[in-house]
């Protein structure tokens, strides 16, 4: 529109407050401001990214402990795998009041109060009395989790919106470095259950310090348990990333950008009032092609953190009860393994990403792998130490880049705001959750379920993101590239 009428409608609209006038003084102003904020960006996703590696050590904790722990309160493998039951269904609570907290009070802030309370919960586990306690401080872990997720993604997606690919990759590289280091710093003060430390407990009363007063031989103070040395050092990390962002809080408070919509950059095909009406809806309402959008993506990740989460709680029982029965130690070493393949396939991430392949393709590769990693689990680990390395490891390559890459590709088609993200982990940990419930019961007689539920996981994820390629294929094609990716949802 042009003249006179043209130019008062656009006034009209400005007025309304739909769409803000930019100024090309102001754009300039805005870009040599982004310029000079470039350096406190950086500094802001270091907190982020070591408050994912700590965050990573804090996941991948408990898996390594479970056969000990089953243990120390004298109990089963089924029912001591239930705290990750309890861990994932607070996790999700977390998430759903965390995320919508999140749009009222100060996320960075309540991110360094979360990770807080998660270093003293780190602490606290080998000092639990008795199996109640450790699992109500479980649902503390668990809720304080869900919350440091749920932060964590959004901030990193809305600090590098458009450009967060190389960022979300980096971000999940620390935490599957975090995941790596847990085993290996629990590993040397695990209690070997083997047959000479059961002999020696049967003689002395107990692996964990025996009921009979009289018994100090040394054999027995050897098998002291001294988890609390690496929970310590845990929890410790924990709470330096949250001393972290809270001295950034202080000395250089994050402010989030509002969305502006320049009125020449609104698409020429279409009137103004229809581009605004766009804009309105995708800023406030649920288009069609945006609900199924964030209903398949959160299918997508569900069924990916369902089978991740899984193998890496249980992949050390699993280790300890297929016919090779590994020590505790060795067990947990195979999972360090896994983590390591994980924690360099997300490191190949970050230099596959200067190389601008398409996120489907790596993820092509990552369900072939993690396909090809659970089949020699399935066909050949079982009494082949070399086979279940073998496994491991392509499982941690496979697993590595498949979060990463989801958030990658649906970055260019949705926004992810408090409400979303919180969707996808709320999904995620749902689902999550559910599976030590289906393991539970049988990782100890019939091990090789967890394959099974791998199996599952990798259809679901198959079928789900090819649906979601076929629906934002299928959106260009019809929309003829009139509206870039992002504006047709």
């Amino acid at each position: 529109m042009t003249g006179p009428e043209g130019e008062k409608s656009t006034v009209d609209l400005i007025s309304l407050g739909s769409l803000p006038r930019v100024s090309m003084d102001s754009k300039r102003n805005s870009v040599a401001t982004g310029a000079s904020e470039l350096p406190m960006k950086y500094i802001t996703s270091s907190a982020i990214w070591f408050g994912s590696f700590s965050f990573g050590i804090s996941y991948n904790l408990f898996p390594s402990l479970l056969t000990e722990l089953k243990g120390k309160y004298g109990t089963d493998i089924e029912t001591i795998s239930r705290i990750f039951t309890v861990i994932l269904l607070t996790y999700v609570l977390g998430s759903l009041i965390c995320g919508s907290l999140f749009n009222y009070i100060n996320r960075q802030l309540t991110l360094a109060f979360l990770m807080f309370t998660l270093g003293i919960c780190a602490l606290l586990v080998p000092h639990m009395p008795t199996l109640t306690m450790l699992f109500v401080l479980a649902g503390f872990y668990g809720f304080t989790s869900g919350g440091i997720d749920t932060a964590q993604i959004v901030w990193i997606l809305e600090l590098w919106k458009g450009q967060a690919g190389i960022f979300v990759q980096t971000h999940y590289f620390f935490f599957a470095l975090g995941s790596f280091v847990a085993p290996l710093m629990l590993n040397p003060f695990l209690l070997e259950e083997n047959s000479s430390s059961k002999a020696n407990a049967s003689e002395n009363g107990s692996m964990f310090g025996g009921n009979d007063p009289s018994t100090t031989t040394t054999a027995t103070i050897v098998q002291e348990s001294q988890i609390y040395v690496p929970m310590c050092i845990a929890g410790g990390i924990i709470l330096i990333s949250a001393s972290y962002i809270l001295f950034l809080f202080f000395c250089n408070k994050y402010k989030p950008e509002e969305e502006v919509f320049p009125v020449q950059d609104v698409p020429r095909k279409r009137s103004i009032v229809s581009a605004v009406s766009v804009v309105i809806d995708l800023d406030k309402g649920w288009t069609r092609n945006k609900l199924m959008l964030v209903i398949l993506s959160a299918v997508v990740l569900s069924g990916y953190q369902g089978m991740e989460v899984s193998t890496v709680q249980f992949l050390p029982t699993f280790a300890h009860n297929i016919a090779l029965k590994l020590p505790e130690p060795e067990a947990a070493l195979v999972t360090s393994g896994l983590t390591g393949a994980f924690t360099a396939g997300r490191f190949l991430g970050i230099l596959i990403v200067f190389f601008k392949l398409p996120p489907t393709v790596i993820l092509l590769a990552n369900m072939v792998l993690s396909f090809t990693g659970n089949i020699i689990l399935c066909l050949f680990a079982t009494d082949n130490l070399n086979c279940l390395w073998a496994g491991a490891v392509l499982l941690g390559l496979g697993y590595s880049t498949i979060f990463p890459c989801v958030y990658d590709y649906i970055e260019k088609y949705l926004t992810v705001t408090n409400f979303i993200g919180t969707v996808f982990i709320v999904s995620g940990g749902g689902v999550a959750g559910l599976y030590p419930f289906i393991l539970g019961p049988f990782v100890e007689t019939h091990p090789l379920v967890l394959t099974y539920l791998v199996f599952l996981s990798i259809a679901v994820c198959i079928v789900s993101f090819g649906l979601i390629y076929f629906v934002t294929a299928i959106r260009k094609k019809s929309m003829n590239m009139e509206f870039p990716p992002h504006d047709g949802l």
